[in-house]
Order: C-alpha cells, then sequence, then structure tokens
C-alpha cells in the first residue's frame, strides 16, 4: 500500500486515505489474489504438462516429488524415485492443497 512520505507533494494531497482503510483495500486485494491463483491453477487439472522437478518433499507422510511447470504452477508426484532436474510430462490431476498440484505420471 502506498505509503505518505514527507516533503513530497503527495504527501500534502487531500482525501489521504487511513491506516485502517489501506489495511482494509489490502485485505481485500490479497482474497482477491487468492482467489484467482486458485481458479487459475485448477484450471489447468486434467492438462497434460511438462513438469521440471526440483526436490524431494515429504508432504502429509508421503514423498512427493516436486516442481514446476513452464509457466510456474507448484507440481507435486507421488514418487520415491529422485526427479531433481529431470522434466516428466504429467497429468495434472487435482488439487493437493491451495498452493499446489497433484500430478500422475503420463
Amino acid at each position: 500500500p502506498y505509503s505518505r512520505r514527507e516533503g513530497t507533494v503527495a504527501a500534502s494531497m487531500s482525501g489521504q486515505l487511513t491506516e485502517k482503510e489501506k489495511k482494509e483495500r489490502s485485505g481485500v486485494l490479497l482474497e482477491m489474489d487468492k482467489r484467482h491463483s486458485l481458479a487459475y491453477r485448477k484450471g489447468h487439472l486434467g492438462k497434460r504438462m511438462v513438469v521440471l522437478f526440483e526436490q524431494t518433499q515429504e508432504i502429509g507422510g508421503e514423498i512427493y516429488q516436486v516442481g514446476h511447470t513452464r509457466n510456474y504452477l507448484k507440481v507435486a508426484l507421488k514418487s520415491e524415485a529422485d526427479l531433481t532436474n529431470c522434466e516428466v510430462n504429467c497429468e495434472l490431476s487435482q488439487m493437493l492443497d491451495e498452493e499446489t498440484v497433484f500430478a500422475q505420471k503420463n
């Protein structure tokens, strides 16, 4: 959010928002971003995409290979094989959590 800076023309302009108003507006925008980001990720479910795997990670007691698609979707594939630095064609099947898409190897 905008912060008033002394000595600038904007600092002396009328109609300045209160800190409470700025916080409320920022909250609305952050929530909107969260909803749109989730909708974007869900919009790729059912598609096949190439994923560059970057690390092995434990999620909910299971071992996953985690990486990103070329359009920056975070993807997890259940596999104990180390796929670090490997590109794998996967089907994005469901959301694992709000930020991570679960994939199946084709």
